[in-house]
């Protein structure tokens, strides 16, 4: 995958999710989806190399938000729905989701909207 971001330990992913959660005001089932963790909560997540991966993707990817400063906050702009040709009518959360590769596309796009402001 083009621009992996740094790896992160169990630890340090654990701790970015936690902060990500609060930034972004998740609940747990939310939280645990970004992870593809299923019903797990902090203490029982497995964290196995993909997990890792998409944490040091959504750490990028919140960077990117900070940026961005979207109208009505970011909370916000990650759970409505968007129309047009990227998201399909689905909001940003759910895009977040979905296979790693979802998520570094939705990083360069918010990116590349991030460059033309």
């Amino acid at each position: 995958m083009p621009d992996e971001p740094i790896a992160l330990s169990p630890e340090d992913a654990a701790a970015a999710l936690r902060q990500i959660a609060r930034a972004w005001e998740l609940d747990r089932s939310d939280t645990m989806a970004l992870v593809l963790a299923g019903q797990a909560d902090f203490s029982t997540i497995e964290w196995t190399q993909e997990r890792l991966t998409r944490v040091a993707f959504l750490m990028e990817v919140e960077n990117a938000l900070s940026k961005l400063q979207p109208r009505g906050g970011v909370p916000r702009w990650l759970s409505t729905a968007k129309p047009g040709p990227f998201f399909g009518d689905q909001s940003p959360l759910q895009i977040l989701t979905g296979p790693t590769s979802d998520i570094a596309a939705l990083l360069r796009e918010v990116r590349a909207w991030t460059g033309r402001r």
